[in-house]
């Protein structure tokens, strides 16, 4: 009986085999067409995405840290009343007051001064006393009246006596200044620590310098700011050179 129902099952088999390929073949197809559909939906799936800490801010939020007008005891006044405290402080230029510092004058040295040799920094000059070339920082000068005058108010830092360059007085003013007077006669009119004034008479002109003498009676002049020898022409007006 099993026989007989096999050989029907394999006959079954021979005779449909066409229909039974077909099927599973559609089958399988079907299979796999549902399985890519499925992967493809998977793929469509959009990832949510957990929003920062900022973008869950309202606009409530924002406002927290912004002041209140209402909380300003001012309320705005602040500046205004700096502005004027501002004003108050600083007056208008024309209402400023006008302060003019005060103007050094020199005097001369000697009245009607001539100058026999003129200050130089830049080259040598030519000593005919001595017979020699030297450095000439002062200025040699000479006038018919011997008188040698202070140029500013000071006071004296020195007086002293060299053979070459006879009695010398040095007056020490504001600002830096020292003047020097050498080539003096022994009739000196002032001393250490005296105080004098502009055109006041310290000494006389004379030829005890014996590093000029040839030149006869003459000033031997020195000009001297923040202890630089400086050139007198640029602070004294020596008409006749």
């Amino acid at each position: 009986m099993i026989v007989k129902q096999g050989n029907k099952f394999i006959g079954f088999i021979k005779k449909f085999w066409g229909y039974i390929l077909a099927g599973f073949l559609v089958v399988s197809i079907g299979v796999t067409l549902g399985v890519v559909a499925a992967v493809s939906d998977d793929q469509g799936v959009v990832d949510v995405v957990k929003p920062s800490e900022d973008e869950n801010k309202t606009p409530e939020d924002d406002n927290t840290n912004t002041p209140n007008p209402d909380e300003n005891p001012d309320n705005g006044n602040s500046g205004e009343e700096g502005n004027n405290n501002q004003e108050n402080q600083n007056p208008p230029e024309d209402e400023k007051p006008v302060v003019n510092p005060e103007v050094i004058t020199f005097a001369m040295p000697m009245n009607n001064a001539t100058i026999i040799k003129d200050f130089t920094d830049l080259k040598l000059e030519y000593n005919p006393t001595l017979d020699r070339w030297e450095a000439h920082k002062y200025m040699d000068i000479t006038s018919e009246d011997l008188s040698v005058m202070s140029v500013l108010d000071g006071k004296v830092l020195s007086v002293e006596y060299d053979y070459l360059t006879g009695y010398v007085i040095q007056i020490e003013h504001d600002d830096g200044f020292i003047s020097s007077y050498a080539s003096l006669s022994e009739d000196v009119k002032v001393k250490v620590g005296d105080s004098v004034q502009r055109g006041q008479v310290i000494g006389s002109a004379s030829s005890l310098a014996a590093s000029s003498s040839s030149y006869g009676d003459h000033l031997e002049f020195m000009l001297m700011k923040n202890n630089k020898k400086i050139d007198p022409n640029n602070y004294l007006d020596f008409q006749q050179k």
